[in-house]
């Protein structure tokens, strides 16, 4: 004893010390990866929830052009005599304008949201005639007055209105549904209405409005010759995907601004396709089969031809919970350091089983963290949680120290490296390159310190 210093318990040497830290610092991390199931079962509990708000509302939607569906038939040979086998024409128009608006709407079930959105869109073009050399050099009849006027959809649950078609110099309301769509164009049904022949024979042009309500990502279709979109998307986080992006865009906090134009030679979609019909005709009644000629998708579900914008949400707070609980190892490690150092200088001797208890609060550190960042986001939760495990350990630290001085610093060096993983957490630039210089200053701290030590 020095001076009436309390005597220092030197039960073990620094080093075997440093080991079992070391050791109990692993156990704990192989503890903390229990936590990576957690954070897997509450995103998926989010995504069943976003799900069963937007089918109600309206999936994924997709917008094109009209199309013109002209039945025809070909004479076959049958048991002997001839049939005449029916298939339809379908006709994409020559030009084709979409001037959509969309707007997004954030719906909540419990502590769960999702972002849906309503499209409003004009759709405007031309249809050229259609002439008997479109169709095949063994068509026998034209049902010219059996012609209709189609508009896909991706999903009728999100249709908000009737479609109204402007043509030439009349108007149709496109009111009945219909499965006979190709699936290649990635719609699931379609609305129809019987057109005048004498359009489809000498052409016209097309106006026509639809209201869709849709969720997270909206489509689009180059059903024209040429394609031209214009979009106004009244959200300031978009990425755009599929097979073709935008010739001109601008992005600010609450306006995304977008314009493609696409031509024919760009994309696989013929100017006119068959649906073929197995069924023979000896009568007035017919049906109809789909033909489905490049329906391929791509990663993100869209469709080969088609290019599409998708409503990003900020970094989900799930993901930066998986995100901060790969730190897990470092402020384990960084902690018992802290405690190590501000034991050994204040010439105490905290047992290991305290630093277990510390780390223990490290751990409910994210768990805190989760079930926080469910109800508040991740910021606010972080705070909290970095509050009450920092609080909890500098209480404890000092009712071993009984120093005010080492305790405060050792508190706050652990404010300073939850702060520092927070700012490597929000951090979308350089992360890296900051991360290794803070780990940098820390081990050069540490060599200082250690040149202290009589080891």
């Amino acid at each position: 004893m020095n001076n009436g210093e309390t005597p220092r318990r030197e039960t073990l040497g620094l080093g075997m010390r440093l080991v079992l830290l070391g050791v109990m610092a692993l156990v704990l991390l192989l503890a903390s990866m229990l936590i990576y199931p957690l954070v897997k079962e509450r995103m998926d509990n989010a995504e069943q929830a976003k799900a069963s708000i937007a089918l109600p509302w309206g999936k994924k939607q997709t917008i094109g052009g009209p199309m013109i569906v002209v039945p025809f038939a070909v004479a076959v040979k049958e048991n002997g005599g001839d049939k005449l086998e029916v298939n339809q024409m379908v006709f994409i128009p020559d030009s084709l304008e979409i001037d959509v608006k969309v707007d997004p709407e954030v719906r909540a079930r419990g502590i769960y949201k999702a972002l849906l959105y309503r499209a409003e869109a004009i759709v405007t073009g031309n249809f050229v005639g259609v002439r008997r050399s479109k169709f095949p050099a063994n068509t026998k009849v034209i049902y010219w007055e059996e012609a209709s006027l189609r508009y896909g959809v991706s999903d009728i649950v999100g249709l908000k209105s009737f479609v109204k078609c402007e043509a030439g110099d009349k108007s149709y309301v496109l009111d009945k549904v219909t499965s006979e769509t190709p699936q290649s164009l990635s719609f699931s049904s379609a609305l129809e209405s019987p057109i005048d022949s004498a359009l489809v024979k000498e052409g016209f042009d097309f106006r026509l409005t639809v209201a869709l309500n849709g969720n997270e990502s909206l489509c689009f279709c180059p059903m024209g010759r040429i394609t031209d979109v214009m979009m106004r998307l009244h959200w300031g986080n978009p990425s755009f995907g599929g097979r073709f992006l935008p010739d001109m865009r601008e992005v600010t906090d609450s306006l995304t601004t977008a314009r493609w134009k696409v031509l024919s030679i760009n994309h696989q979609i013929p100017e006119n396709f068959l649906m073929h019909d197995d069924g023979v005709r000896d009568d007035d009644s017919y049906s109809y089969r789909s033909y489905v000629y490049s329906g391929e998708q791509d990663d993100d579900n869209i469709a080969t031809n088609e290019f599409a914008v998708r409503l990003l949400q900020p970094v989900s707070h799930y993901k930066q919970v998986d995100r901060s609980v790969k730190y897990a190892i470092l402020l384990i490690v960084f902690t018992f350091l802290t405690i190590f150092f501000c034991d050994y200088f204040a010439k105490k001797h905290i047992p290991l089983f305290a630093f277990l208890l510390v780390g223990v609060a490290v751990l409910l550190f994210y768990t805190f963290l989760l079930s926080l960042s469910e109800l508040m986001g991740f910021g606010w939760a972080y705070i909290i949680s970095c509050v009450a495990v920092v609080g909890l350990a500098t209480t404890y630290l000092y009712g071993f120290l009984r120093d005010k001085v080492y305790t405060m610093v050792g508190g706050g060096v652990m404010v300073l490296l939850y702060g520092m993983m927070y700012l490597l957490l929000t951090l979308e630039n350089l992360p890296l390159l900051i991360g290794s210089i803070f780990l940098f200053i820390v081990l050069a701290v540490i060599m200082r310190l250690s040149l202290k030590m009589h080891w």
